[in-house]
């Protein structure tokens, strides 16, 4: 049975799509905005608004994990199968048959982990992302199933669930953390007569705006080129691709936030896939898999 998911299709022809209508929006709404929050609402709904226009979820054929599992399985391997089975029967019978029954079992097991070397080794062999596609065949030999669950918090004896309140809990820490910190500290504890007494101390710091190229080439640096995405479902390739359009925008965003001291609340959020530790002996198996996996990669035996 077919089974399929919700995502979104990345063609040439609706990336092309989404940077027209970038190219073609008019900004002037969120440059006359007079609160920070305002103006990124604005980009960000905008932006939104034409990646979903452009990339709308759609249903997408689930990988098909009865396929790697058993693509190796051909028509001689279930004659072989069928064979040993009444071969297995036959030597019930006639026990003299027996150690004819153990070779001929010896040979199936060798065929089929020849037929097993050969098929993944394809795979892996005509994949663009080998090392992907290598951890994607251990995870589903082992069925590893991906869970995208929401991660709990518990702050004193209240457990949160909801991603926008932990978001919110986090950043009230990193805050008020400091500041606490810094309340708690004694004060006139250290002498004043090394310092000199003309000395005069900066209680506030100048930055000046970035410039368009400026934070051009540092988005470029920091954005990598993946096609990972987070709860939004925009991936940092078509980000990145998108960065020479927006360019103008965002430079007025990054500005407006430094000189207002806000921080979008809707980039405090991302997606965490929390990896919960193995066992020695289960690492040690899946680790077997990978290099048994990487040497058929490199030297496949005869094939089936």
């Amino acid at each position: 049975n077919l089974t399929f998911t919700k995502g979104r299709k990345f063609t040439p022809a609706s990336i092309s799509r989404f940077h027209e209508l970038l190219e073609n929006q008019n900004w002037l709404t969120l440059n006359s905005a007079t609160t920070f929050d305002d103006a990124f609402t604005v980009f960000y709904n905008t932006f939104v608004s034409h990646f979903n226009s452009s990339f709308p979820e759609t249903k997408i054929l689930k990988r098909n994990t009865s396929y790697v599992k058993k693509g190796w399985v051909n028509s001689t391997v279930k004659k072989l199968s069928q064979d040993l089975k009444n071969f297995y029967h036959l030597q019930k019978m006639y026990p003299a048959l027996k150690k004819l029954y153990l070779t001929h079992k010896c040979k199936y097991r060798q065929y089929i982990m020849n037929c097993k070397k050969s098929f993944y080794g394809n795979l892996i062999k005509s994949s663009d992302n080998k090392n992907k596609t290598v951890w994607s065949l251990i995870s589903i030999l082992n069925n590893n199933e991906k869970s995208h669950k929401n991660i709990t918090l518990k702050n004193s004896e209240t457990i949160i669930d909801d991603p926008q309140t932990i978001a919110n809990t986090f950043n009230e820490n990193f805050i008020n953390g400091p500041q606490n910190i810094q309340r708690s500290i004694k004060r006139n504890i250290y002498s004043t007569s090394n310092f000199e007494s003309n000395m005069t101390i900066r209680e506030s710091m100048c930055a000046l705006p970035f410039s368009e190229t400026e934070l051009l080439n540092c988005l470029k640096k920091s954005i990598k080129n993946k096609h990972s995405s987070g709860p939004d479902d925009i991936p940092n390739s078509l980000l990145r691709s998108s960065l020479h359009i927006i360019i103008k925008p965002v430079t007025h965003l990054v500005n407006m936030s430094f000189s207002n001291g806000v921080f979008p609340k809707e980039l405090k959020l991302s997606t965490v896939h929390p990896v919960h530790k193995r066992v020695a002996l289960e690492i040690a198996r899946i680790t077997d898999q990978f290099l048994l996996a990487r040497r058929c990669q490199k030297s496949l035996n005869t094939p089936c």
